[in-house]
């Protein structure tokens, strides 16, 4: 269930101090990428918009 909320990963006990934040740094990675992700989708798409209207206006 946990991971259908949102979880990244899974800390077995117990648990290093070290092995928590290797986790916690991969969480934050993982975030990371998910927001560049979207962000470059969102380019993608603006772009799409930009070529489909360029290619509209030329085609009339």
């Amino acid at each position: 269930r946990a991971f259908e909320e949102g979880a990244f990963d899974y800390i077995p006990k117990p648990a290093t101090d070290s092995e928590i934040k290797a986790r916690v740094r991969n969480a934050i990675r993982a975030l990371q990428l998910l927001r560049e992700q979207k962000t470059l989708r969102q380019q993608a798409e603006a772009a799409n918009q930009s070529k489909s209207a360029f290619l509209a206006n030329m085609s009339h």
